[in-house]
């Protein structure tokens, strides 16, 4: 059977950053979302798939979203086998894995020294990799079409005479949402707008949703052209994280329509993100500020729309020539 020469990307889920840096690399991916089923059922039929994609492709160079510990350890296991370069990208909460004591990180150190190289979102993260070629690629700019319905979509939650801001997250331990609610209820109300924040309810702890009101809106769960035109009409999207060496997806959205952005205020994301986005400490008081501020145009220092975007690409496609060199480097060998 003929070797596939394009690189296999696989992903055990649904993910901004695998589907669009899969496209930037012309890789083929293949994203499997069995989420409605429960997690023993949903590992054994991702890895059948697993195996059967890689049985039929025969690809040169595999690459996989981690975390997913299960995914990359399978293909740890095969690589031997079916002798294919393994790339892995690595989002930083598998760098965290990696430096557990237990048994978790004694697998995914054992994962990481198996792959032929890793990639990480940015330097800093890349100085946490031991023994492993490492690249650096953060997310792309995001691809997205904003769809024809964005005036019902905005009606449907109660939006379309409203101002508001969207707060990206995920109700993950590193994403400061209190904060970010406290802030804005602080703002006075003639000038307040309103909060929306994105993720699956259920994720989020009762406290946080006991703070819902006609001012915070706790969107849940939506569909993608959804979520899409609510970024794409917000005042200012927000996305925080207290991770020192932590890139957030949400930069890439907010170039992609057009809006704004602000980001918590660490060397990493200034030193990728540079002039192209506002910061701010993650305190409420700092937070209420950066928001007061960007709200009266005294900050004016952010670059138009297009400049942000030109000058983010240009950022990107150095780290993507780099990437894609050492990642074709290995399939040659």
């Amino acid at each position: 059977m003929l070797e596939n020469k394009a690189p296999l990307w696989l992903s055990w889920e649904t993910h901004r950053r695998s589907t669009n840096l899969a496209r930037r690399l012309e890789a083929d991916l293949l994203a499997l979302d069995f989420t409605q089923y429960s997690r023993i059922v949903r590992y054994l039929l991702s890895a059948v798939r697993t195996v059967g994609a890689l049985l039929e492709r025969r690809p040169v160079v595999v690459i996989a979203q981690n975390p997913s510990i299960a995914l990359c350890a399978l293909l740890a296991l095969l690589k031997p086998m079916l002798s294919f370069r393994y790339v892995i990208d690595a989002h930083n909460h598998a760098l965290d894995v990696t430096e557990n004591s237990g048994t978790s990180g004694q697998v995914a150190r054992w994962i990481f020294s198996v792959a032929d190289l890793i990639i990480v979102t940015n330097p800093i993260a890349a100085q946490r990799v031991h023994g492993t070629p490492v690249a650096v690629l953060p997310d792309p700019i995001s691809v997205i079409e904003l769809p024809d319905n964005s005036h019902t979509v905005l009606q449907n939650f109660g939006l379309s005479q409203k101002k508001y801001m969207m707060l990206i997250c995920s109700f993950d331990p590193d994403e400061p949402v209190s904060a970010v609610i406290e802030a804005v209820m602080g703002i006075e109300e003639n000038e307040r707008p309103v909060l929306c924040i994105s993720g699956k309810r259920s994720k989020a702890k009762d406290e946080l949703l006991a703070m819902e009101s006609s001012w915070v809106i706790f969107l849940d769960y939506v569909e993608n052209d959804t979520y899409e035109a609510l970024i794409a009409h917000a005042q200012l999207l927000i996305d925080l994280t207290d991770y020192d060496d932590g890139l957030v997806c949400g930069f890439s959205e907010s170039v992609a329509v057009g809006v704004p952005i602000l980001l918590s205020d660490n060397l990493v994301s200034r030193a990728t993100f540079g002039e192209n986005a506002l910061y701010t400490k993650n305190s409420a008081a700092s937070i209420r500020t950066s928001i007061e501020s960007f709200l009266s145009g005294k900050d004016g220092s952010l670059p138009e729309a297009a400049q942000r975007r030109s000058n983010f690409e240009l950022r990107w496609n150095r780290w993507y020539e780099q990437c894609n060199s050492l990642i074709h480097n290995e399939a040659s060998e």
